[in-house]
């Protein structure tokens, strides 16, 4: 049985991980050692770590795995950590700008209440449609619509939680 087959064998009944580290080690010159570490998801972004006394094997090593994560990447979900963070903070930023105008103290608690609120849907829509990495046991077919999916959906989430914003702000009559 090889690794792969034994941590999958023996892993807790838990479908998610959070985070996967692989390292592999193997001797090198003297009592020196070739590292290689993959850690995907912690602190919620990807690296590769390659140590060794050879600065060419180390280079090369490098820019192997590179490329075959950026062949594994989902360029989808790329564009959405980029510029989501973003998109957040531009919609704070107008909250705090249009709160002020808002008559009643109560009202105006609401309207913070009501972004928060959507700018928390929002993100864990996005976290579970666009995961730091994602691992399945098989391989699975790529199709234009696995593509599309989570990006329509968190394009219609974004977009539904505008309207709702708007919705209650007019039906509580807030900006009045």
């Amino acid at each position: 049985m090889d690794f792969a087959e034994s941590f999958l064998n023996n892993s807790d009944s838990s479908k998610t991980l959070n985070s996967l580290k692989i390292g592999i080690s193997e001797p090198d010159y003297g009592n020196l050692n070739k590292i290689t570490q993959i850690n995907l998801g912690i602190f919620n972004k990807n690296e590769i770590r390659i140590e060794g006394a050879n600065e060419a094997w180390v280079i090369g090593k490098a820019e192997k795995l590179a490329v075959i994560m950026k062949n594994l990447e989902n360029s989808t979900a790329n564009i959405v950590k980029k510029y989501l963070p973003t998109f957040y903070k531009s919609i704070f930023i107008a909250m705090i700008i249009i709160a002020p105008s808002i008559g009643s103290l109560k009202n105006r608690a609401l309207f913070v209440i009501m972004i928060f609120f959507a700018l928390w849907m929002s993100e864990k829509i996005n976290k579970k449609l666009f995961p730091i990495a994602l691992l399945t046991r098989q391989e699975k077919k790529s199709t234009w619509w696995s593509k599309a999916f989570p990006y329509t959906i968190s394009l219609i989430s974004t977009i539904l939680s505008g309207l709702a914003i708007t919705w209650l702000t007019h039906y509580f009559q807030i900006f009045k």
